[in-house]
């Protein structure tokens, strides 16, 4: 989508019936006024985005050969039929739209054996095998988004020992699931994902920053406990949130009670600060 330079609907204005059009001192002929008034109503604060040109192949080509000149990224559908699985879905969670992702993951299926099924599982495993959480994350997303079928495959990946704790991330950003829908165990693997995806993303500061507002450090030991108990397969980055946020943390703990697993997995649902 392209816009126009136009400050504002006052560069639509007839003035003296000579520059009307697109810029003050264009000289542009009149526009009629039908087009005029839906490029005014295009153009008012409230409307939202809005496609006012569409190129054509021509200008298309023309414009991206322009970006790729200044270093920016211009993804064109169909070159990545020859990438591997996880780059193909690096590529299109940076870089496409749902639809153009929809597109290339079609085109690279069919270059691949043209199976469905087969072609998926090859995505599938090459998503599971990203060492990096929220990376992994941003595949499946870009994966599922691209599909007709994204709430059915998602429900599919639930129980998925990899992909299953983001997959249930994404049923309840998406509504498919509420919070009484989840298991116990499903729970505390949300919660698991969540600081491992905050840790690689933000930091170990963000993370402990986090804890403590919603819980006194001296409480964390056992959290960290009842998360290293859900089953939650990345075991890295569950040995970086130990020592990187458990363990400092609990060398500042303030020496208060300590709370069983259990009480922790209750007060995760809706955390409070404690008084």
């Amino acid at each position: 989508m392209f816009h126009t330079d136009l400050d504002d609907d006052g560069d639509l204005d007839d003035g003296d019936g000579v520059n009307s059009g697109f810029g003050v001192n264009s000289g542009a002929t009149v526009l009629p006024q039908d087009t005029r008034e839906r490029l005014r109503a295009a153009l008012a604060p409230d409307a939202g985005p809005v496609e006012i040109v569409t190129l054509s192949p021509l200008g298309t080509h023309a414009v991206r050969a322009r970006l790729l000149a200044q270093g920016r990224n211009a993804p064109l559908v169909g070159e990545l039929s020859d990438a591997t699985p996880a780059q193909l879905l690096g590529m299109i969670a940076e870089q496409h739209t749902p639809k153009t992702g929809q597109e290339e993951i079609a085109g690279w299926l069919a270059g691949h054996g043209g199976e469905e099924e087969v072609g998926l599982d090859r995505l599938l495993d090459a998503v599971r095998h990203c060492p990096f959480r929220s990376r992994t994350a941003a595949m499946l997303d870009a994966l599922t988004a691209a599909r007709p079928d994204r709430a059915a495959l998602l429900r599919r990946l639930r129980s998925d020992t990899t992909l299953g704790p983001i997959a249930v991330q994404f049923l309840v950003l998406d509504g498919q699931l509420g919070e009484d829908d989840l298991t116990d165990r499903e729970q505390l693997l949300a919660i698991t994902e969540q600081l491992l995806q905050l840790l690689e993303i933000a930091g170990p500061d963000v993370v402990r920053e986090t804890l403590t507002a919603e819980a006194p450090a001296a409480e964390v030991r056992n959290l960290f406990g009842a998360l290293t108990h859900s089953g939650h397969p990345d075991t890295t980055g569950l040995d970086e949130l130990r020592t990187l946020v458990i363990e400092p943390l609990q060398r500042h703990s303030s020496g208060r009670r300590i709370r069983t697993p259990g009480e922790v997995r209750r007060s995760t649902r809706r955390p409070k600060r404690t008084r």
